[in-house]
């Protein structure tokens, strides 16, 4: 067991020797890489707003007027069918008892309809009726910037907006800058962006 540590610590030793130079001249190749990179500052020449055309719905609502006719009890004609078939009953005599006793029943279900229901007029009552209306509202949804660096003029489209100046990431390649690539509001560069 000792010596399978040993060889473990032998080799490990071996490989961290043998590319040591390789990890120095990749950690120079990166620090080289960072300093090649700076953020500078270009004015702002021109900017407007994109809007875009939003659908919004709301409702409205209104109050209207109706007449409701009151709900009938049927108490009335309940109490008058039963007090119309005891008078019938008691009228009818023989063979026409049963006649009596039906048409008293009914004549005095109406007539104990109407009176439970004659004071039961119409009544009017306030009621909203409702609809959705569809609203077109413009809603901003960025900036369209041009802004001057090194004597040319860009644009390009911003989420926010960047004021009276724009700030950029240059990157450096061969000794000669790039054109700028990357905004501060996160947004890659496109030249033809509108």
């Amino acid at each position: 067991m000792k010596n399978v540590l040993r060889a473990a610590v032998t080799n490990a030793a071996k490989v961290s020797v043998k590319t040591l130079p390789g990890i120095v001249t990749m950690a120079g190749l990166m620090l080289l890489a960072s300093a090649a990179q700076a953020n500078e500052f270009a004015p702002v020449i021109a900017k407007s707003e994109i809007l875009k055309d939003v659908v919004v719905p709301h409702q409205v609502c209104r109050s209207d007027t109706v007449e409701v006719q009151p709900q009938r009890s049927g108490a009335g004609a309940v109490i008058g069918g039963i007090a119309g078939g005891v008078l019938g009953h008691t009228v009818g005599q023989g063979g026409g008892k049963t006649a009596a006793t039906v048409v008293g029943a009914i004549t005095g279900a109406v007539v104990g309809d109407r009176v439970d229901n004659r004071d039961n007029a119409p009544e009017a009552r306030q009621v909203e009726r409702c609809h959705t209306v569809q609203d077109h509202q413009d809603q901003l949804v960025g900036y369209r910037v041009t802004y001057e660096y090194a004597g040319k003029r860009y644009t390009t489209r911003m989420a926010r907006d960047p004021g009276d100046r724009v700030e950029l990431q240059i990157n450096v390649v061969g000794g000669e800058y790039e054109q700028p690539a990357t905004y501060r509001d996160d947004r890659p560069y496109r030249r033809n962006d509108r």
